[in-house]
């Protein structure tokens, strides 16, 4: 019940000020008339526009390695750059100084003027707004001109500095290609170069398996007189070195023709007399002969592996030293290649993209040109008189609301202030 008492009240203020709303809305609307039809100028538009030709590479791009596009000297400009240049104050300059319009400044002209590129396009659409709609379509004309003549002009001007640049460096990368060849070839001319290098390893390699070779030989050798030397020895222990024996005295000529010189009643006793002899053993002697002889030879087979085993040393010294210069000589032999192949890989970039700026410099096109050229307006895009009185009488009329509740709100106040001074 309150929240219908509420919107009486609302609008039986509207009501009460009527009058004030649709005169206010009225006044409005009327005065947006007459500055639209009569007071206010119209402005007229031209448009024209540019199409940004993309560059297409005429031969094969080069990789990341490679020094250089084959289109460095043609850097790709985006249409952002492009909307720059067709407002810069160069341009500017070039268009009041060819239409004669003393009285405008770069700046007047650049606020004149508006840029557009439609989204996902590569053209670029000029506005001029004037009152004068001739003067719209020359100030297009004029600047898609001069747009055009501006850039072919940095284009060229690039194109020029990029071939003076590719020629410097043709003549680089080739003076360093001849110093890489000349420094491969000194390389491989040296007395010890890595062939002679390695023929000389393979030879004290050959030397080292003979030696390592007539070692394990000698070894077995060693190893069979050892043994043999042993059993010797072994048998040596076993035998005695002397043969002691017991015969009668009578068994010895001598002592026998000195006993029958003897009385005979002492020859019996004579007789019953031992006498004992020691003599060498002959299988000792036998023995030892051969211990001798196999010392003497194991003495000899062991200087003999001691001498090997020298060589054997040596030669493996030598071949260490040889795989180490080898290494030396194979890493910067590996290096001068290296340098050889990355000299050789930029002369062909360098020289593919010599020839092929000079193919571009001689079938270049323009990087833009004209797609649309200015029509002369007939109507004029400012002032959208209906729209303005609409707009006009629209705000009007909530202004008129809100002063009738200002203004109900203000007298209602005053009133009761009246009636508490009464009361």
């Amino acid at each position: 019940m309150e929240e219908e008492v509420e919107l009486r009240d609302y609008i039986n203020v509207l009501l009460r000020w009527k009058k004030l709303i649709i005169g206010i809305t009225i006044l409005a609307m009327l005065a947006a008339g007459v500055m639209s039809y009569f007071v206010i100028s119209p402005v007229y538009q031209a448009s024209g526009a540019l199409l940004i030709n993309p560059r297409e590479a005429k031969v094969n791009i080069s990789t990341p390695e490679q020094l250089l596009n084959p289109l460095t000297f043609l850097p790709e400009i985006s249409v952002a750059t492009y909307q720059e240049i067709v407002k810069s104050k160069d341009l500017a300059k070039e268009v009041l100084n060819e239409l004669n319009l003393p009285d405008m400044n770069v700046n007047d002209l650049n606020r004149m003027i508006t840029i557009e590129n439609p989204n996902g396009t590569t053209m670029i659409r000029v506005l001029v707004d004037s009152s004068d709609p001739m003067l719209a379509t020359e100030i297009v004309n004029v600047l898609l001109d001069k747009a055009v003549i501006y850039v072919e002009k940095q284009e060229k001007q690039q194109m020029s500095e990029s071939r003076s640049s590719l020629t410097q460096q043709f003549e680089e990368t080739k003076g360093k290609l001849e110093e890489a060849q000349k420094a491969l070839a000194d390389f491989n001319s040296q007395e010890n170069n890595l062939t002679n290098l390695t023929q000389k390893r393979s030879s004290h390699f050959s030397a080292l398996n003979s030696y390592r070779s007539q070692l394990l030989s000698l070894d077995a050798q060693i190893r069979q007189y050892e043994d043999q030397l042993g059993s010797v020895e072994r048998q040596l222990k076993q035998i005695d070195k002397y043969f002691v024996t017991e015969k009668s005295i009578m068994d010895d000529p001598l002592l026998s023709q000195l006993a029958q010189q003897l009385v005979n009643e002492n020859i019996v006793y004579l007789s019953q007399l031992k006498m004992s002899s020691q003599s060498i053993n002959p299988l000792y002697v036998e023995l030892h002969s051969k211990e001798a002889n196999y010392t003497i030879t194991l003495s000899g087979l062991n200087a003999k592996k001691k001498s090997l085993q020298q060589l054997v040393i040596e030669a493996e010294n030598e071949i260490h030293g040889l795989d180490q210069e080898i290494n030396a000589k194979q890493l910067q032999l590996n290096k001068l290649n290296r340098d050889l192949d990355l000299a050789q890989s930029d002369y062909s970039t360098i020289k593919t993209n010599y020839q092929q700026s000079q193919m571009a410099e001689e079938n270049i096109l323009s990087p833009v040109t004209i797609l649309e050229n200015p029509v002369v307006p007939d109507t004029p895009i400012k002032p959208k008189k209906l729209f303005n009185v609409a707009v006009s009488g629209v705000a009007a009329f909530f202004f008129a609301i809100l002063l009738a509740f200002f203004l109900e709100y203000w007298y209602g106040t005053k009133e009761e202030k009246e009636k508490k001074k009464s009361a």
